[in-house]
């Protein structure tokens, strides 16, 4: 049985998605799904182990050096990320313009390639950036669905929130 909120809250936006979106959604899925907290906590015991082979005078191939960390660090925690955010607004691009529907059925997104519909039961929880509402369909975060916040007024905004809110998790 459907509520009166459920039939009463439509929100319908165009949009492109911009490379400044995709790095948050990109960076937002980091965060919702633990990777970056697993990362930083692998880069971590590496350095602790750089730290004491150096220390201890290792040598060899169990010698870990501090240079090899720092490498690793940028790699993952700045190269890696970019990587995935060019990659990640290539695919917007080639898809065009975006419409996002959010009303009670759950959130509608069309654009030039196809669209695709994800129920409120079929989304896990969502998290907000400074530009955008980014909404997960899974615990891991490897599928997101967006509602940019450009466009919108910060009545509008407060609004969705609340109806998010009222279906959803904060990440």
């Amino acid at each position: 049985m459907r509520s009166e909120q459920d039939t009463a809250y439509r929100l319908r936006l165009s949009y492109r998605p911009t490379q400044r979106q995709c790095a948050q959604i990109v960076a937002a899925r980091g965060r919702a799904s633990g990777r970056t907290r697993r990362v930083l906590l692998a880069l971590a015991l590496l350095a602790v182990s750089a730290t004491l082979s150096a220390a201890t005078g290792g040598s060899g191939t169990a010698a870990f050096s501090p240079a090899i960390v720092i490498g690793l660090a940028v790699g993952v925690l700045v190269v890696r990320p970019r990587r995935e955010t060019r990659a990640l607004h290539e695919r917007a691009v080639r898809c065009g313009g975006h419409e996002v529907v959010v009303d009670g059925d759950g959130v509608r997104v069309e654009h030039d390639l196809g669209s695709e519909r994800i129920t409120w039961e079929g989304l896990a929880d969502y998290t907000e950036t400074d530009d955008l509402f980014v909404l997960f369909d899974d615990e891991d975060a490897s599928h997101a669905t967006v509602v940019p916040k450009d466009r919108l007024s910060a009545e509008d905004t407060a609004a969705l929130r609340a109806f998010m809110d009222s279906r959803l998790r904060q990440a």
